[in-house]
């Protein structure tokens, strides 16, 4: 493999994969078991949860299917068509918040069972950790790893060849029984994506630019008006309320969402002197579908793309939210259908708990 060097310092992901459990939660099994949300109606009438956040189904896990295990489903489907090299130098970064164990990392965990490890004669510096930035997961680990691959000074004698970005979480596990406001959003999922430096004839999505941003808000307040969080054990804010479950106040969520993505994005495109009308297709978190629909008609108004089609994609209606696989998931949706034609200009935007948002711009390269 050609190494780097200055006339190749331009990155690609050259795959994507998925993994979604088998086990679906449709809307009808979710108003069975909420029922004094949505208490029984004449089977002809509307789908209540469909028209409030455009979901009709979404994944789970059963069992004792853990993050590291879907993870290592999605993982693998990638190794198993670009094996890593015993001479490789690589570097897996995991975008996870429900690791199972508290250490090790599930990166950890994955580089042994998959056997890439110094331990197993591959490179001593391959590497990998968890990043917890929740649904900006994959946004900060892709961010991470043009950082990393590059890297100048001492890096740079020994580059990376290629960077493993993950991502999993097994929310449903972490969601109340009763908890409407979250039971009919998330979802659990896996991805995983290769970055490498772009080498000629190779296909996928190059990168153009990343951006990660992180706005504190009401992280340490010990209340009951959190926006998002998962107390523990440890935590202050565990006092007098169930622990390792989703505390989420979804009006916030929803008023914050919308604002905060928005924002960075108008202000990616005025620091990078890029006009909106550049971009034919904008990949949000896919939170809430009417969340994503009013961002749209109140703050971006994106309008058309050069297709005739609307800019904002959207993948939620299958699938829910899926914390830090939303966008790669989607990207990765939309890519298997054959949606997208060279040249296109494809721009992601997260935005996870803490709140954490990131943008990954893309161009196609087919």
């Amino acid at each position: 493999m050609e190494k780097f060097t200055e006339k190749n310092n331009s990155l690609i992901i050259t795959d994507i994969e998925s993994f979604l459990p088998d086990k679906k939660i449709t809307n009808i099994d979710l108003e069975r078991q909420l029922p004094e949300t949505y208490p029984p109606q004449d089977a002809s009438s509307e789908d209540r949860i469909y028209q409030k956040v455009g979901i009709k189904e979404r994944r789970t896990v059963v069992d004792d299917m853990t993050s590291t295990d879907m993870a290592g489903y999605a993982l693998k489907k990638l190794l198993d068509k670009d094996p890593v090299l015993k001479d490789e130098k690589i570097m897996l970064a995991v975008g996870t918040v429900l690791n199972e164990d508290r250490y090790p990392s599930v990166a950890a965990k994955l580089m042994e069972r998959l056997g890439i490890t110094m331990e197993h004669g591959y490179h001593f510096e391959n590497s990998g950790f968890d990043i917890g930035a929740a649904c900006s997961g994959w946004t900060y680990g892709v961010h991470t790893a043009a950082a990393q691959l590059l890297a100048r000074g001492y890096l740079a004698e020994s580059p990376y060849d290629k960077v493993f970005v993950v991502t999993a979480d097994t929310v449903t596990r972490i969601l109340k029984r009763h908890d409407a406001d979250t039971r009919i959003l998330f979802g659990d999922a896996a991805t995983a994506s290769v970055i490498k430096h772009e080498q000629e004839g190779m296909t996928g999505f190059k990168i153009l630019r990343t951006s990660i941003s992180t706005i504190a808000k009401d992280t340490e307040k010990s209340k009951d008006t959190d926006d998002v969080s998962m107390p523990t054990e440890l935590s202050l804010k565990a006092k007098g309320k169930d622990i390792n479950s989703m505390v989420m106040n979804g009006k916030k969520v929803y008023v914050h969402g919308r604002e905060y993505t928005s924002n960075f994005f108008l202000e990616y495109c005025k620091k990078y002197n890029i006009s909106p009308d550049e971009i034919d297709y904008f990949i949000p978190h896919q939170s809430n579908q009417k969340m994503l629909d009013s961002m749209n008609e109140n703050f971006l108004k994106l309008g058309k793309n050069k297709y005739g089609e609307e800019k904002m994609l959207s993948n939620i209606e299958m699938v829910g939210n899926t914390v830090a696989s939303s966008t790669p998931l989607c990207l990765f949706d939309f890519w298997k259908k054959g949606h997208f034609k060279n040249g296109d200009r494809v721009l992601l935007c997260s935005f996870g708990a803490g709140y954490t948002l990131g943008i990954v711009d893309l161009e196609c390269k087919f």
